[in-house]
């Protein structure tokens, strides 16, 4: 592979942790960085011709799924290393997997191991507490642990397992909406079957709302509109209700289907409520544009670009999505010949760019807004001969 290089802090904990590595003890190694596992792995191989045991943290492998990520996590060339003793444990996503389906990962994973030199451990935290019950004899055999987290991916472990000590159904769906938010689909689809087919749901409909919100995540836009349908059958609170139709309007706009998705926007925007919804709204507001101009309605887009615009720019934090929806806009004005809309609108968008510091939109808003007032000009100045001309010929 080609060398990837850590960052210093990642990189002088790893060569540390390399230099009290002794060879016949296992080397714990735990990194939720997914470039950084194979970049390891195949370092602490070459420290020792013959090869070093070492064991990998790869918490994000869903419970069925764990050989073919460890394919696309290691890559088949690394697996299939005669030299490499690849040792796996899981935290965080695993643990609370197992809570879900009831399955021991430990068992599911030491029956199906079938690859050479692969030796498949389950643990749970703490890790040597985990290692000491399920293979004691390691304890003492084992090199210093290394972790090495990732910045990008922040799992909130703890918050997590106080809940899960909770399996009402309203901790499951609290858990599925937490690794939902961190990207863990597989995991947090476990967490809302499991909500779903509970007798104690407290919320129904939120875990059909989740696991559409998981189809369309995977692009299955068809499946993920089946699971929102029976959502909004069961929904009763307004701004779930109002979310799940955002997410069909946004559906049916990449199918193309524009009335549909209309029609599912216009119903979003009633249901969330514009200030403690606030983001959500002025989504559904903008596709609402989009699904507009795309139908043939300029007007129509145009009005609703205007509304999200300013609905955004009441808020200071939302200075780049103001300024991008009064450019889309000024584009729409632009396309039907009306300059001087179009020129008003990309000189609202310019101060809010330049809040931003979006340096990008800023010199195109500047070219754009040049442009107008250029075509405002000639629009004069042709208004100004042929008022001329119809003088002479009146």
């Amino acid at each position: 592979m080609d060398p990837f290089f850590l960052p210093d802090e990642a990189e002088e904990a790893f060569s540390q942790w390399l230099s009290q590595l002794a060879p016949g003890k296992v080397a714990l190694l735990a990194s939720n960085h997914p470039d950084w596992r194979m970049a390891m792995a195949e370092r602490v191989m070459a420290e020792f011709d013959q090869g070093h045991p070492v064991m990998l943290d790869l918490c994000e492998t869903h419970i069925d799924g764990w050989q073919e990520t460890l394919a696309d996590k290691l890559g088949e060339d690394l697996l299939a290393d005669p030299k490499l003793r690849l040792h796996i444990f899981h935290t965080e996503h695993s643990y609370l997997d197992s809570l879900a389906t009831g399955r021991d990962l430990w068992q599911t994973w030491g029956e199906a191991a079938e690859m050479p030199g692969l030796v498949v451990i389950y643990t749970d935290l703490p890790m040597l507490e985990a290692l000491q019950q399920h293979v004691p004899a390691w304890v003492n055999t084992c090199s210093p642990v290394l972790a090495v987290p990732s910045p990008s991916f922040d799992m909130p472990y703890e918050a997590m397992s106080r809940l899960a000590a909770n399996q009402a159904s309203a901790a499951s769906l609290d858990i599925a909406d937490l690794l939902l938010k961190q990207g863990a689909l597989a995991h947090a689809e476990a967490w809302f079957r499991n909500a779903l087919d509970s007798d104690n749901d407290q919320e129904p409909g939120r875990s059909q709302l989740g696991l559409g919100k998981i189809a369309i995540s995977r692009a299955a836009v068809v499946e993920g509109i089946d699971w929102l349908g029976q959502a909004l059958d069961h929904l009763e609170k307004p701004s779930l209700r109002g979310e799940a139709s955002l997410l069909l309007g946004r559906a049916y706009f990449s199918q193309r289907q524009w009335q549909d998705s209309i029609e599912w926007l216009q119903e979003a925007r009633e249901q969330l409520d514009p200030v403690s919804d606030m983001e959500a709204w002025g989504d559904a507001t903008r596709i609402l544009g989009r699904a507009w101009e795309e139908r043939g309605h300029p007007q129509e887009a145009i009005d609703s670009f205007l509304e999200a615009a300013v609905h955004f720019q009441a808020h200071p934090d939302f200075a780049l999505a103001a300024a991008k929806v009064y450019q889309q806009a000024a584009a729409v004005c632009q396309n039907q010949l009306r300059w001087e809309e179009a020129l008003q609108h990309f000189s609202a968008a310019l101060p809010l760019a330049e809040q931003s510091e979006n340096d990008m939109l800023i010199d195109s808003l500047h070219d754009s807004i040049e442009n107008m007032k250029e075509q405002v000009r000639k629009k004069g100045g042709a208004s100004g001969k042929k008022g001329f001309l119809g003088r002479l010929f009146s």
